[in-house]
């Protein structure tokens, strides 16, 4: 059974104030992504606990993984306005906006879930985390 002495405190309002402000600087998406990989990877020994949080990050980091993919295909289309980019930072953007929502949702399951109760936790999937550049195709939008 887990403890509660187990889950990973980290400064999630600070680390939110920095993730932003990587977004903000970040014209391609690589400084952002590496900075959400390393916190996964603090985050990675603990799965009973931050489980939103971690969903979210997972979610995150593979907007920016795919971002210079989907840059690349619609300038071969001729979009040359970095149209594509400004999206995949727009979506990450608006996630970033539930990011302290789901560090206090997190929080306040963290007793129930040194219990055993694995409540968040088993509600969301974890979201493989892609490399930088890499991009799977969804099978159900493959023509």
């Amino acid at each position: 059974m887990p403890n509660l002495t187990q889950k990973i405190s980290l400064d999630y309002h600070l680390l939110s104030r920095q993730l932003r402000s990587k977004l903000k600087q970040d014209q391609t998406l690589e400084v952002f992504y590496n900075e959400i990989v390393r916190i996964l990877q603090i985050l990675q020994g603990e799965s009973r606990f931050n489980c939103l949080t971690r969903h979210l990050l997972e979610s995150v980091a593979r907007a920016a993984a795919q971002a210079p993919v989907f840059e690349r295909l619609s300038k071969q289309h001729g979009f040359n306005d970095n149209q594509s980019l400004k999206f995949s930072a727009k979506i990450i953007r608006t996630q970033m906006y539930i990011f302290n929502e789901f560090v206090k949702l997190d929080d306040k399951a963290a007793p129930l879930q040194a219990k055993g109760i694995q409540i968040l936790c088993q509600d969301i999937p974890p979201i493989p985390v892609l490399k930088y550049g890499d991009w799977i195709p969804s099978a159900s939008l493959a023509h």
